[in-house]
């Protein structure tokens, strides 16, 4: 519950006032998760607060961006905002309370997830990190910053920031849970990996995996050349191995003569008869039933 307080005596966290930008709205989502935020939006912090009040995006302090030198960088170089100071510091208690401390978890883990797909975007814009690509794209440091009133808006800015909340922390609910769902999925993963043979990994239903598999210690993992699982829309997907995650190049190609054929002519060239597609840069394809997708798989490894 998000509760925005006009006195000092009210208030355990405090932010800057006037326009908002997307890191403390999301400093204060990733509050949220672990106490009720009672919050102060002030143009200078008292010089006389309680200890434990949390002052972020302002003050100089512990979780302010704006000194000098900023506040601190990850190992990748990108500074930290707001955003991501807060979440280093209680990021894996959130995690834990959102996952209903399970164990079998690697906290670490999901915790590096949600802070590159997440956290580090809103950090880098909001330090003025200049992006690889030169145009104006839409990213949700504009949405949230386009929560605050234009000058013909008779709403106040706190009634925005709270809007802009909102939307935040659905954001950030989902990004969480699917980060904790990939990491439940490494340990399903690892056991279909110790399973898989022929150079084959076989799932028996679609969860995340190409990740998991890149990353497995498993030396079976290295031997994968095809991935199948069952189709969101017909039978069996057949799908080769990227040697990067994010890359289309792959450990091995289906034969370039069946590259872009579909169910009409896929299974005369194949003499498989339920093959349905084969992708035209040749790193998926499909088949109706299982036993077709493993001999797709097979008739490419001998190919």
């Amino acid at each position: 519950m998000l509760n925005i307080v006009k006195d000092l005596k009210d208030a355990n966290c405090i932010t800057h006032s006037g326009k908002f930008h997307a890191d403390e709205i999301m400093a204060t989502v990733i509050l949220n998760k672990i106490m009720p935020v009672n919050l102060l939006r002030v143009s200078e912090v008292p010089k006389t607060i309680k200890s434990d009040i949390i002052v972020f995006d302002i003050g100089g302090g512990k979780f302010d961006h704006h000194q000098k030198n900023k506040n601190g960088y990850r190992k990748n170089g990108l500074p930290y905002a707001s955003a991501g100071l807060i979440w280093k510091e209680f990021g894996i208690n959130v995690i834990k309370k959102m996952s209903s401390n399970d164990q079998e978890l690697n906290y670490q883990a999901i915790f590096q997830n949600i802070d590159q797909k997440l956290i580090q975007g809103i950090d880098a814009i909001d330090n003025g990190v200049p992006t690889a690509i030169n145009f104006s794209f839409m990213h949700i440091s504009k949405i949230l910053a386009d929560f605050n009133p234009s000058w013909e808006d008779t709403t106040t800015v706190e009634e925005q920031f709270k809007k802009a909340f909102k939307m935040c922390q659905e954001i950030f609910d989902n990004c969480v849970k699917r980060a904790i769902s990939k990491e439940k999925s490494r340990i399903i993963v690892e056991d279909f990996i110790e399973k898989s043979s022929d150079n084959i990994l076989i799932l028996d239903y679609f969860l995340p995996w190409n990740d998991h598999l890149l990353d497995s210690k498993n030396p079976k993992a290295k031997n994968v050349l095809y991935c199948i699982f069952p189709s969101d829309r017909e039978g069996y997907i057949v799908q080769a191995i990227c040697n990067s995650t994010n890359s289309l190049d792959v450990r091995k190609k289906f034969p370039k003569d069946w590259w872009g054929l579909n169910r009409k002519d896929l299974p005369y060239r194949t003499n498989i008869k339920t093959a349905l597609f084969c992708h035209p840069k040749g790193f998926i394809a499909g088949a109706k039933t299982l036993d077709d997708a493993i001999k797709m798989a097979h008739l490419a490894i001998n190919a």
